[in-house]
């Protein structure tokens, strides 16, 4: 991670979602994460984050990140619908 001082919030969440769409979750987890240190209310990293944590079967972890995508962008259509898919197995699991 240490190489990423450098990089814009841009090129490091471009970064993420590569590593992420390659699969390696653990990497991208951790460069979203960086973006969000440097800015809290990146709503795509959130989002993103979110996917990482409903794929990990960690649907609390994932509905807070939707919710916070959302509060920062309330028109944030992908957050929404994973909120909502979110929402849909939260209550087959009650």
């Amino acid at each position: 991670m240490n190489n990423n001082k450098n990089l814009t919030i841009n090129e490091i969440f471009s970064l993420a979602v590569k590593n992420h769409q390659e699969g390696k979750t653990d990497i991208a987890l951790k460069l979203y994460n960086q973006v969000l240190k440097i800015e809290p209310n990146h709503s795509q990293s959130l989002n993103n984050l979110g996917v990482i944590f409903q794929n990990q079967m960690n649907h609390e972890k994932a509905k807070d990140c939707y919710e916070k995508a959302i509060a920062i962008k309330p028109d944030y259509a992908e957050a929404h619908n994973n909120l909502g898919n979110i929402f849909k197995v939260l209550e087959k699991n009650q």
